[in-house]
Protein backbone atom coordinates (compact mmCIF):
# COMPACT_ATOMS: atom_id res chain seq x y z
CA UNK A 1 0.00 0.00 0.00
CA UNK A 2 2.77 2.56 1.14
CA UNK A 3 4.63 1.87 -2.31
CA UNK A 4 1.46 2.05 -4.48
CA UNK A 5 0.91 5.65 -2.72
CA UNK A 6 4.75 6.66 -3.15
CA UNK A 7 4.74 5.68 -7.09
CA UNK A 8 1.56 8.00 -7.50
CA UNK A 9 2.80 11.04 -4.89
CA UNK A 10 6.25 10.28 -7.30
CA UNK A 11 3.70 10.20 -10.41
CA UNK A 12 2.15 13.46 -9.08
CA UNK A 13 5.66 15.44 -8.35
CA UNK A 14 7.04 14.64 -11.70
CA UNK A 15 3.39 16.23 -13.38
CA UNK A 16 3.83 18.79 -11.76
CA UNK A 17 7.30 19.89 -12.15
CA UNK A 18 6.38 19.25 -15.95
CA UNK A 19 3.36 21.60 -15.52
CA UNK A 20 5.72 24.18 -14.02
CA UNK A 21 8.80 24.21 -16.26
CA UNK A 22 6.29 24.68 -18.93
CA UNK A 23 4.65 27.74 -17.85
CA UNK A 24 7.93 29.04 -17.03
CA UNK A 25 9.01 28.01 -20.86
CA UNK A 26 5.34 30.24 -21.54
CA UNK A 27 6.27 33.07 -19.50
CA UNK A 28 9.54 33.82 -20.83
CA UNK A 29 8.63 33.48 -24.24
CA UNK A 30 5.30 36.24 -23.55
CA UNK A 31 7.56 38.30 -21.45
CA UNK A 32 10.42 38.12 -24.12
CA UNK A 33 7.35 38.91 -26.79
CA UNK A 34 6.57 42.20 -24.97
CA UNK A 35 9.93 42.84 -24.43
CA UNK A 36 9.29 43.71 -20.52
CA UNK A 37 10.03 42.04 -17.49
CA UNK A 38 7.81 40.83 -14.84
CA UNK A 39 7.77 43.31 -12.66
CA UNK A 40 6.76 45.58 -15.85
CA UNK A 41 4.28 43.58 -16.44
CA UNK A 42 2.65 43.26 -13.10
CA UNK A 43 3.01 47.47 -13.41
CA UNK A 44 1.69 47.59 -16.47
CA UNK A 45 -1.65 45.14 -15.35
CA UNK A 46 -2.19 47.18 -12.12
CA UNK A 47 -2.53 50.07 -14.82
CA UNK A 48 -5.63 48.87 -16.37
CA UNK A 49 -7.25 48.97 -13.03
CA UNK A 50 -9.56 51.75 -12.81
CA UNK A 51 -9.41 52.12 -9.29
CA UNK A 52 -5.68 53.72 -9.16
CA UNK A 53 -5.03 56.70 -7.58
CA UNK A 54 -2.66 59.44 -9.07
CA UNK A 55 0.03 58.23 -6.52
CA UNK A 56 -0.36 54.99 -7.92
CA UNK A 57 -0.40 55.30 -11.37
CA UNK A 58 2.87 57.44 -10.72
CA UNK A 59 4.46 54.72 -8.97
CA UNK A 60 3.55 51.85 -11.52
CA UNK A 61 4.73 54.38 -14.65
CA UNK A 62 7.90 54.56 -12.50
CA UNK A 63 8.58 51.01 -12.62
CA UNK A 64 7.98 50.60 -16.57
CA UNK A 65 11.25 50.70 -18.68
CA UNK A 66 11.63 54.30 -20.69
CA UNK A 67 11.31 51.81 -23.88
CA UNK A 68 8.02 50.46 -22.36
CA UNK A 69 6.75 54.26 -21.36
CA UNK A 70 7.30 55.47 -24.96
CA UNK A 71 5.07 52.73 -26.59
CA UNK A 72 2.49 52.84 -24.08
CA UNK A 73 2.60 56.82 -24.86
CA UNK A 74 2.72 56.28 -28.77
CA UNK A 75 -0.33 53.96 -28.59
CA UNK A 76 -2.66 56.15 -26.16
CA UNK A 77 -1.57 59.10 -28.52
CA UNK A 78 -2.39 57.34 -31.22
CA UNK A 79 -5.66 55.82 -29.90
CA UNK A 80 -7.24 59.26 -28.71
CA UNK A 81 -5.87 60.94 -32.29
CA UNK A 82 -8.40 58.25 -33.37
CA UNK A 83 -11.15 58.77 -31.07
CA UNK A 84 -10.75 62.63 -31.47
CA UNK A 85 -11.24 62.34 -35.73
CA UNK A 86 -13.92 59.68 -34.86
CA UNK A 87 -16.00 62.74 -33.19
CA UNK A 88 -15.03 65.47 -35.40
CA UNK A 89 -16.52 63.40 -38.26
CA UNK A 90 -19.81 62.89 -36.22
CA UNK A 91 -19.80 66.20 -35.17
CA UNK A 92 -19.66 67.64 -39.05
CA UNK A 93 -22.26 64.87 -39.91
CA UNK A 94 -24.52 65.70 -36.76
CA UNK A 95 -23.78 69.84 -35.61
CA UNK A 96 -26.89 69.59 -33.74
CA UNK A 97 -25.64 67.26 -30.89
CA UNK A 98 -24.16 67.98 -27.48
CA UNK A 99 -21.18 67.11 -26.64
CA UNK A 100 -22.48 63.93 -24.67
CA UNK A 101 -24.86 62.59 -27.23
CA UNK A 102 -21.42 62.95 -29.27
CA UNK A 103 -19.63 60.44 -26.82
CA UNK A 104 -23.01 58.22 -27.29
CA UNK A 105 -23.27 58.28 -30.92
CA UNK A 106 -19.10 57.70 -30.79
CA UNK A 107 -19.96 54.28 -28.79
CA UNK A 108 -22.86 52.63 -31.42
CA UNK A 109 -20.41 52.90 -33.63
CA UNK A 110 -17.93 51.14 -32.07
CA UNK A 111 -21.04 48.88 -31.75
CA UNK A 112 -21.50 48.99 -27.77
CA UNK A 113 -24.10 47.42 -25.99
CA UNK A 114 -26.55 49.93 -23.61
CA UNK A 115 -25.10 48.35 -20.79
CA UNK A 116 -21.32 48.98 -21.99
CA UNK A 117 -22.21 52.17 -22.85
CA UNK A 118 -23.90 53.26 -19.27
CA UNK A 119 -20.99 51.39 -17.92
CA UNK A 120 -18.28 53.24 -19.51
CA UNK A 121 -20.22 56.67 -19.23
CA UNK A 122 -20.45 55.76 -15.68
CA UNK A 123 -24.07 55.95 -15.66
CA UNK A 124 -27.61 53.27 -14.84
Amino acid sequence: MVAILGRLLNKNINSIQKEYKTLKAEEASLLKSLQMSRKELFAFAELANNDNTEEKNGSLLSILGEKTKKNLYAAITSHMKEEKSHIEMLRSIFPELSPSELSICRLIVQDKTVSQICEILHRM
